[in-house]
């Protein structure tokens, strides 16, 4: 018995925990919009959810939102026609997490609202 605990321990330690990573971290769209990639490195299977803020609903189409292991993942960001720069994280799980992995921030500037170079 004490044996076969022992077994269990060892297996248990040296199984590989998931990890899911994007690149880059964050993506600065102009106002005309475009056609953006992001790279996925993963040991896992995953998922991708986007979030938006300030009311600002589906202006990135993503072209998947699961895979397993690496992948490159294209995604549209739609014109922008108001004023103020617009926010979207897209955020990665691996399969069945509850909180994010890694993060892409997706900025937009607006039509007068411009993002600042640092």
């Amino acid at each position: 018995m004490l044996l076969m605990s022992c077994l269990f321990l060892v297996s248990c330690v040296d199984k590989e925990l998931d990890n899911v990573q994007v690149s880059p971290a964050a993506i600065t769209a102009g106002c005309e919009g475009g056609s953006y990639t992001f790279e996925v490195k993963a040991n896992c299977s995953w998922d991708i959810q986007t979030k938006y803020y300030d009311n600002e609903n589906g202006f990135v189409s993503l072209g998947m939102t699961s895979g397993t292991g690496n992948a490159s993942v294209q995604f549209t960001v739609e014109k922008n026609n108001g004023d103020k720069i617009r926010r979207c994280s897209i955020d990665l799980y691996s399969r069945g997490a509850e909180s994010p992995q890694s993060s892409l921030s997706v900025l937009q500037e607006g039509v007068s609202e411009k993002i600042a170079n640092n």
